[in-house]
């Protein structure tokens, strides 16, 4: 079983981070291509994260991590996924559901993949290498981002990555997997934040995160694009390269682990808004609450 969730709207981790400075890395291809960047998208590609993940041995090396960041477009529309509504048998509404079938669908409602959630064995690694193009090297690594502010903090906004990862390989296996992480700026607006620079960044791990100044040292960037190092399996984010003892009670006990070698991707950055406009909206699965 796997969800979808509201991007904006669901997740419980708060976090925070930042910086201003030329990077050797290219600038992430717009989402605008060949018309003109909004203030949001400018600020989204400058903080681009580079993502790094734990490396492979080979195909199915349960050591290393298999999957990237990657677009939810690859389930939708998917003749091998099934939307399914929770009860007796989870009877299938639907194959290949598109962003319009899932627009407005409740904890009802849950999308199903190929494979066996709790003995993946190898099919949810080889699925996602055909499904992103992986076997062909075509894969394209992506990132959401959101600018959030609050009606009672409008002095500060919230610049936000979220990671959609296809299956989550730890204690709590399951299909889909939303991970983040948050730049915090002490201004209220998009065009003062391109005039300033994060004042702090949070990381989530699980049930709560990790959070640093912009120019603390334990936060490792490449000009103003912060390194993200996620745990293989979790997708916990973290700030470096190291073996993590230990989770909470409700994850039941584990190690998290970044350890080098690491291969460096460098995403695409797809900019969301708060909501979808509805079903005939590219972003209607923003509003579908999911299982």
């Amino acid at each position: 079983m796997s969800k979808l969730a509201s991007i904006v709207q669901r997740i419980a981790v708060v976090l925070l981070l930042a910086a201003v400075g030329a990077s050797s890395f290219a600038s992430p291809a717009s989402a605008q291509d060949g018309g003109e960047v909004s203030a949001e998208q400018q600020l989204a590609e400058r903080y681009a994260p580079i993502v790094m993940l734990k490396a492979q041995d080979g195909p199915c090396d349960p050591d290393g991590e298999p999957y990237a960041p990657t677009s939810v477009d690859i389930v939708l529309d998917n003749p091998e996924v099934l939307l399914r509504q929770l009860g007796q048998q989870n009877p299938v509404i639907k194959a290949a559901p598109s962003a319009a079938d899932l627009f407005g669908l409740n904890e009802g409602f849950f999308l199903d993949f190929p494979g066996s959630t709790f003995e993946p064995g190898c099919v949810y690694e080889q699925d996602f290498d055909k499904y992103t193009g992986t076997v062909t090297g075509e894969r394209d690594v992506v990132v959401y981002a959101h600018v959030a502010t609050q009606a009672d903090e409008p002095d500060k906004l919230a610049l936000q990555y979220w990671f959609y990862w296809y299956y989550n390989d730890w204690n709590n296996k399951h299909e889909s997997d939303w991970e983040g992480i948050q730049l915090l700026f002490d201004v209220g607006t998009v065009d003062e934040a391109l005039r300033t620079e994060p004042a702090s960044v949070g990381y989530a791990q699980h049930e709560g995160g990790e959070r640093a100044d912009w120019n603390s040292s334990k936060l490792e960037r490449d000009g103003t694009r912060p390194y993200v190092y996620p745990s293989a399996g979790s997708h916990a984010s973290y700030f470096g390269s190291a073996l993590y003892i230990g989770r909470s009670a409700s994850e039941g006990f584990g190690c998290d682990t970044t350890d080098a070698p690491s291969v460096i991707t460098d995403p695409s950055v797809i900019l969301l808004p708060t909501s979808s406009s509805g079903p005939d909206d590219e972003f209607a699965w923003i509003d579908f609450d999911g299982r």
